[in-house]
């Protein structure tokens, strides 16, 4: 009995690498380049198939050396503890209630356009989720932030506001950002604009895992913010939630992401 139940173990460890790699190369085919989220999950299941394989095929432990076996048990159990802290502060902050006031501005974070200038996924879902908070926010003006990378072919900025637009939104309510590259520059150079239009408080539209960091850094450029989360498809799910960790990490050494 003991032993299925580690054969049991062994499979699902094949299985789990299996289904990371998978995950990996979808997300990979449905984004506009190849990240950290997509690599790690490769690596770690790679790992895992060749250590459930390796345990299928081998009846002794594969790391031999007892102290060594421990760190690597101590590791990964780190790594599971700080996946579950990570995931704590991103629900924190997306379960933050909305306050009753109207805010300023509605601030759209870009995320990346293909190079035929096709919407990613989570671009897609963040302004169909500004324009129902631009629904809901009558007063409020739109700004999209988001500059140009190397493989696309326009400003973020442009393209979203093109799709605002074809949406039925008045273009005199979008003011485009089209310089910034990262997290803290959408918020310092939209912070600018704000302050442009005498505005104070902002509602921040970007992907519901985003939503923490994008707070966070909001707040450390002066704008009084909340957020409102956009769903993220299943295809990205695993590859953008672990550069996010990623991304906080980087943000409390460094606050330059």
């Amino acid at each position: 009995m003991k032993d299925n139940i580690k054969k049991l173990i062994f499979v699902c460890a094949v299985l789990l690498g299996a289904a990371g790699i998978a995950l990996s190369l979808l997300a990979a085919l449905s984004s506009t380049a190849i990240t950290i989220g997509m690599v790690l999950p490769t690596v770690f299941g790679l790992a895992l198939i060749a250590w459930g394989w390796v345990r299928l095929a081998r009846p002794e432990p594969a790391i031999k050396n007892r102290t060594l076996r421990g760190i690597v048990i101590v590791c990964v159990c780190a790594v599971f503890a700080a996946t579950a802290f990570f995931e704590a502060l991103m629900l924190s902050a997306l379960m933050r209630p909305l306050p009753d006031e109207q805010p300023d501005a509605v601030l759209v974070l870009g995320c990346g356009i293909f190079p035929d200038g096709q919407l990613t996924y989570s671009l897609r879902s963040r302004l169909d989720t500004a324009y129902d908070a631009l629904e809901k926010y009558e007063e409020a003006f739109c700004i999209v932030s988001g500059g140009q990378g190397a493989n696309e072919p326009v400003a973020e900025a442009q393209t979203m506001r093109d799709y605002l637009v074809s949406r039925g939104v008045n273009p005199a309510r979008i003011v485009m950002e089209p310089d910034s590259r990262n997290t803290a520059e959408n918020m310092r150079n939209s912070a600018v604009i704000m302050a442009q239009h005498g505005a104070i408080t902002a509602a921040v539209v970007t992907s519901d895992y985003h939503v923490y960091r994008a707070l966070v850094t909001a707040e450390r450029y002066g704008i009084e913010a909340f957020g409102i989360g956009a769903k993220t498809n299943w295809r990205i799910w695993l590859a953008v939630r672990i550069r996010e960790y990623v991304g906080i990490i980087k943000e409390a050494l460094f606050q330059n992401t």
